[in-house]
């Protein structure tokens, strides 16, 4: 399991909140190669997730139990949609991440 603390702590009560996520990159080698499609436009992994770890801090609070949140960010000039869900209170799955047309 890939398990990466989001960014430094903010000085709003959503950003206090939002600094105590983990987020995770799929529970399992085989979700983790599923959840980075991005491989095929040549978008280096380590860049693509560290842009979502920067975004999704920012978006976490429009996150629905249950429900998942679909988000497009650009990562070095390429549009990309990223899939998160809560898996547990606290614990965000980006479970996955391809490119948009």
């Amino acid at each position: 399991m890939t398990r990466i603390a989001a960014a430094a702590p903010a000085a709003t009560a959503a950003g206090a909140a939002a600094s105590k996520l983990t987020i995770q990159f799929g529970r399992v080698a085989n979700q983790i190669e599923h959840a980075l499609h991005t491989d095929k436009l040549g978008l280096d992994r380590n860049a693509v997730m560290a842009a979502i770890q920067g975004h999704l801090p920012t978006v976490a609070s429009r996150i629905v139990p249950g429900q998942p949140l679909n988000q497009i960010i650009t990562v070095e000039g390429q549009r990309i949609q990223y899939t998160a869900f809560e898996i547990s209170k606290g614990v965000i799955n980006v479970g996955r991440i391809h490119p948009v047309p």
